[in-house]
């Protein structure tokens, strides 16, 4: 028998797909992958990586849902949390999502890790049934630890899954799910804070100003979160590497005619300017220095910034010879932008 499962790499999943295998079945955990998911990486993990079940096999399928999920983040019909987190909607789509994929596979039902009182935007009772009514789960959708808290589903009332084996877990604290973790020795899961970034104010500020500005794509929220973002005369949004590794991803997601900058001969960012106008000299300007800015300066009387895209590896250089005194009127794109 096969259980399609909503997968995070939080404990609470873990647990849920743990009792589900445990259970008899085989279980094919989604993780549904977004833009705004931390960087969890869950592509050829070992089979044991979570947990070992000796009566059911656990699989585990990333699916990225970014085009629906855009949909659901500019137009959420129930509303957001503290921030531009549309976390009911959120769960309806993942939930519907994983339905469809029931029928499709022939499985017996969809369950997640919801426990009754844990969130409280998406995880009230009043919610859990909000949720149920609206993804038209036809009594198919279970959430095992929680469960003899619920009124019984399908697969309960006709036997399919002994109810005996669920849990009835409820309320913020994770005491009872830290101790079934010990008692089933789970492991490699996820801080319960996990992250979500629509969960977070500035970087819920900084998504505002593209919702507002009608610049939503995955190239504009992969910006997002890399560098030091800056705004410059509201055209002109500025992003300038922090390390190594987000200079070279800063290049990687440009596209070919995108504006780069970086010293030349000297360790410092790589910059790059994004603009859905043509790209003025008080632009480059403006970003030359921020570049300048956070090069390594040390011992050095001038600082030429190279000028570059893609196709075309030197467009041209502006020389800094007045390393100290760099006005700067760019700010940085954070609390202020959008309130």
């Amino acid at each position: 028998m096969k259980a399609i499962g909503l997968f995070s790499g939080g404990l609470d999943s873990i647990l849920a797909s743990k009792i589900i295998c445990d259970a008899g079945f085989d279980v094919e955990a989604i993780y549904f992958k977004t833009l705004f998911d931390g960087e969890k990486k869950f592509e050829d993990l070992p089979e044991n990586y979570f947990f070992e079940s000796k009566n059911g096999k656990f699989k585990l399928k990333t699916i990225d849902i970014n085009d629906k999920f855009f949909e659901i983040l500019l137009n959420p019909k129930f509303g957001y949390g503290k921030n531009l987190n549309p976390c009911i909607d959120c769960k309806i789509l993942f939930i519907s999502e994983a339905l469809k994929l029931r029928k499709e596979k022939n499985a017996e039902f969809v369950f997640t890790g919801e426990v009754v009182g844990q969130r409280p935007k998406s995880q009230k009772l009043k919610t859990l049934n909000l949720i149920n009514n609206t993804v038209e789960s036809d009594g198919y959708l279970l959430r095992p630890l929680s469960a003899k808290l619920l009124e019984e589903t399908i697969p309960e009332q006709k036997g399919v899954i002994d109810r005996n084996l669920l849990l009835d877990i409820s309320g913020r604290s994770r005491k009872v799910q830290l101790e079934y973790a010990e008692k089933y020795n789970l492991k490699n899961y996820g801080s319960p804070a996990g992250g979500c970034l629509l969960t977070d104010r500035s970087f819920s500020i900084k998504l505002k100003y593209l919702i507002e500005n009608d610049l939503i794509d995955e190239k504009n929220i992969k910006y997002l979160k890399l560098g030091r973002n800056f705004l410059f005369k509201k055209d002109y949004r500025i992003i300038v590497g922090r390390n190594e590794i987000e200079n070279n991803l800063i290049y990687e997601n440009a596209s070919e005619n995108d504006l780069l900058l970086n010293a030349v001969d000297v360790p410092g960012p790589t910059t790059i300017i994004l603009s859905n106008s043509e790209v003025n000299e008080d632009a480059i300007l403006e970003a030359s220095k921020l570049t300048l800015k956070y090069c390594d300066k040390e011992n050095r009387k001038k600082i030429c910034i190279k000028l570059s895209t893609k196709q075309n590896e030197n467009i041209k250089e502006i020389e800094f010879s007045d390393l100290e005194n760099i006005d700067i009127s760019a700010t940085m794109f954070r609390w202020k932008i959008g309130e």
